[in-house]
């Protein structure tokens, strides 16, 4: 699977920039080791994405490379991703783990409360105690 950028105002159609006729263009892909489940922008512009395939966040500059992979969990894909307002980046794992990574991309916490991100609704919640959505 892959990260894909397209070009924003050909997407929208609502640049100044873009004519009526103008056709999304492909800035840059990425390929991943698995679906992507998540992505996020942080406050540094990097790009996060989790993907079900693996306990990994992809950490990608504006430009589409690899600045970075941060391992999470156990052998359970990343569900979802949110950014706070300190920058912090809030990761929910498949394994019912929750983990917050500093702006400098280090864990720096993780919360266990054994589910599972296919329970969807009380998980959303406890991730809206910590990020404001």
């Amino acid at each position: 699977m892959s990260v894909i950028l397209l070009s924003f105002a050909a997407i929208c159609g609502q640049s100044r920039f873009a004519n009526a006729g103008d056709q999304p263009k492909l800035l840059w892909k990425f390929s991943t080791n698995g679906l992507v489940l998540g992505l996020a922008l942080g406050h540094d512009h990097a790009i996060y994405a989790g993907t079900w395939a693996g306990p990994v966040i992809y950490v990608l500059s504006p430009k589409g490379t690899l600045l970075r992979q941060v391992s999470v969990g156990n052998n359970y894909g990343v569900a979802r991703l949110a950014v706070g307002n300190d920058g912090t980046i809030y990761a929910e794992s498949a394994d019912g783990r929750l983990y917050a990574l500093s702006p400098d991309r280090i864990v720096k916490w993780k919360v266990v409360d054994g589910g599972t991100s296919r329970r969807g609704g009380a998980r959303r919640q406890n991730l809206r105690r910590f990020v404001r959505v």
